[in-house]
């Protein structure tokens, strides 16, 4: 098993994202949103950079059977969701130097 794990950095990468999004799942419920204030939605940022990580991991996994319909897909729509995301981040800042 530990020589599969070199070989393959996509195990590496998957267990990374699996282990970041343990944190996520721990201070979801509305109870750790209030004890943690403004730092919640800090920690919870964190997902721009797991949901990268997990195309990735995907990526790599399905190169390996030259099989990349689906990531190529994922990949697709977290870049059309993050963009919306910075659109939205960019309106509301021009809003707001009007105001």
């Amino acid at each position: 098993m530990l020589k599969d794990i070199g070989k393959r950095p996509f195990i590496r990468v998957g267990f990374a994202v699996f282990v970041l999004l343990i944190p996520l799942a721990v201070t979801s419920p509305k109870a750790m949103v209030r004890k943690l204030g403004r730092r919640w939605q800090t920690l919870h940022r964190t997902i721009y950079l797991i949901a990268a990580l997990a195309i990735l991991h995907f990526w790599w996994m399905k190169a390996g059977k030259h099989d990349l319909e689906l990531p190529k897909i994922y990949g697709a729509i977290v870049i059309a969701l993050l963009g919306w995301r910075v659109i939205a981040w960019m309106r509301q800042c021009a809003a707001r130097q009007r105001a």
